[in-house]
């Protein structure tokens, strides 16, 4: 229980001192200039041993985002790039939630985090959402083991489902005919039809080597930085993880025909640049009047063809760099329009032979 002791010294700048256990049982002491302020600290000294809140009472005032940033200064999340997507989703999500937030209420108030992560950014994907879960749990970990807190409630918050309604099963994406990729490639660069031949992202195709074909497969390890100036491991992967990519043929003669190992370089730069292309590619379909497509679109129509084709969807997911085939799935399964009747002729070719067995 904590006390309160007056010091014997008549000229004492804080005459009066707790003296208290905190969560841990450590005897801990401190000084203040009146008796009220003492008993208000041994006050909240006692009720934060009793309930698991603070231990040290200054430090789980100050605001939680301070907290945070101070996390993402100091903690090993990989590399550079990693770290700006850390900091990217704290700016997006946890900032605004937890602006004027005390260390001691994002410990202690669980409702904040849960109405974050599954009302305020239920649009926003698993994996943001994820993260989002994983600073926040991290960061009051941190505290917990310097002895800011003694403990937080945040552990074990499980991430709503999403219910997407009818509506949004239809895709927000341009689909593109082979002559609209021609068209686009003759004004942008031959990466147009590679990217859409491949499925591979944007940064991914720019990135390209000749080197990296061999045998008709793409050994894809790495892609392009957004300047062009060089490579850098693929989007959530480390360095030297990819996938392997079956390359059809047309491909194959676009890259046997290149003079030079890098296949889409910049004027200036080893790589073309990302703008560069963006912006060319805007232009593009500018002039060819496709309202709304963007670079992105030619990996969503290669995986909508693929599927309307029937690739395996296991298959598929690999080639695009999906962690799973769920991923793939809940993304373009508007793309298989006739998927049920083509199973229903499949079914019922399979049960032929054995009626005429019978």
């Amino acid at each position: 229980m904590a006390t309160i002791l007056k010091s014997d010294n008549p000229n004492a700048r804080k005459p009066y001192t707790v003296r208290y256990r905190d969560t841990f049982g450590k005897q801990r002491e401190k000084s203040f200039v009146t008796r009220k302020e003492a008993s208000a600290f041994a006050t909240d000294a006692e009720r934060g041993k009793r309930y698991g809140e603070d231990v040290n009472l200054t430090a789980a005032r100050q605001r939680f985002t301070d907290a945070v940033e101070a996390w993402l200064d100091t903690v090993a999340v990989g590399n550079d790039r990693t770290r700006d997507t850390y900091r990217s989703n704290y700016r997006s999500n946890i900032l605004p939630a937890y602006g004027h937030v005390s260390v001691k209420e994002a410990a202690s108030n669980r409702v904040v985090a849960e109405t974050l992560l599954n009302i305020v950014m239920i649009d926003k994907s698993i994996g943001t959402r994820r993260m989002t879960r994983q600073i926040l749990t991290s960061v009051l970990d941190n505290l917990v083991a310097h002895g800011t807190i003694a403990s937080h409630r945040l552990a074990g918050i499980k991430l709503a489902e999403r219910t997407v309604s009818e509506e949004e099963h239809t895709p927000d994406y341009v689909v593109l005919t082979d002559h609209q990729v021609s068209e686009l490639a003759a004004r942008c660069g031959q990466w147009v039809i590679v990217q859409r031949a491949l499925g591979l992202r944007v940064n991914e195709v720019l990135g390209l080597r000749k080197s990296d074909f061999a045998d008709g497969t793409l050994n894809l390890r790495w892609q392009s930085d957004r300047t062009g100036s060089k490579r850098v491991p693929l989007k959530k992967r480390r360095a030297g993880e990819g996938r392997s990519i079956p390359v059809p043929a047309h491909v194959q003669a676009i890259v046997d025909a290149s003079e030079t190992d890098v296949l889409f370089p910049g004027r200036s730069t080893a790589y073309l640049p990302y703008n560069t292309a963006q912006e060319r590619f805007k232009r593009a379909c500018e002039a060819l009047g496709l309202d709304g497509a963007t670079t992105h679109d030619l990996r969503h129509t290669f995986a909508s063809v693929a599927l309307d084709a029937g690739i395996d969807v296991t298959v598929l997911a690999e080639i695009l760099g999906h962690a799973d085939a769920s991923v793939t799935l809940r993304t373009y399964a508007h793309a298989m329009p006739n998927a049920r009747e083509r199973a229903r002729q499949i079914m019922s070719g399979m049960w032929k032979p054995l009626a005429r067995a019978a």
